[in-house]
């Protein structure tokens, strides 16, 4: 059966951006970007657009005390604080449908300027920088066969030492035995919930030099 992810809320990607350590100007990959809610928020910060800056009507206004100059006066002090980071965000996913899904979210959030997006599958993707952070939100295995869940992270994690050291990379699971498959010792290691589901977001660091060579003695 075809994979079913635990979409993210804006809130949760937001948050696991920031528990990664990842800050704009750091180059950044969404290789599995499903609906595109890591990009989103990634292009969001990087951007140093407020939360809804785009929205042009809040209850507030309606209020019978509301003043529109003030408000004016407001908006337009935040917006000129406002100080871009150059960063570069590379979105993709083998299905249509995800990149489909990704496109409206970053134009939702007028970020699509911001963020290279691709119809690919991860296993074919090559890094186009030569550091940086991918961030994953694979199956969980929650409808999947579990032999099928354990070899995709295996894959993963094969994919990550051999084709993409000196990153880091970060997965959200709550399936523990697929992320001892990864095949990679975490360096981090968060207890997180996506909704009512307890997961854990494990951050790995894909060495250069000596390291990187004994992975391709395995």
């Amino acid at each position: 059966p075809r994979a079913a992810k635990a979409p993210l809320n804006e809130v949760l990607a937001a948050g696991l951006l920031a528990l990664s350590g990842w800050r704009p100007g750091t180059p950044l990959y969404d290789p599995m970007c499903g609906s595109g809610t890591f990009s989103t928020e990634a292009a969001l910060w990087a951007s140093g657009l407020p939360v809804q800056a785009g929205r042009r009507h809040f209850a507030f206004m309606d209020w019978s005390d509301f003043e529109p100059d003030t408000w004016r006066e407001v908006r337009a002090e935040a917006m000129a604080a406002i100080h871009p980071v150059e960063t570069q965000i590379f979105a993709s996913d083998q299905h249509p449908g995800a990149v489909r899904q990704t496109k409206e979210s970053l134009e939702g959030a007028d970020v699509s300027s911001l963020v290279e997006l691709q119809q690919t599958d991860f296993f074919k993707l090559e890094p186009r920088t030569t550091k940086g952070m991918l961030l994953f939100n694979p199956p969980y295995g929650e409808r999947m066969d579990p032999g099928d869940i354990v070899g995709l992270y295996k894959r993963i994690g094969d994919q990550l030492k051999f084709h993409w050291s000196g990153f880091d990379a970060w997965i959200i699971s709550s399936n523990d035995e697929a992320l001892r498959r990864v095949g990679l010792r975490p360096h981090k290691r968060h207890p997180v919930y996506n909704g009512a589901l307890e997961c854990r977001w494990v951050g790995f660091s894909m060495y250069r030099g000596s390291k990187a060579d004994q992975y391709k003695k395995q």
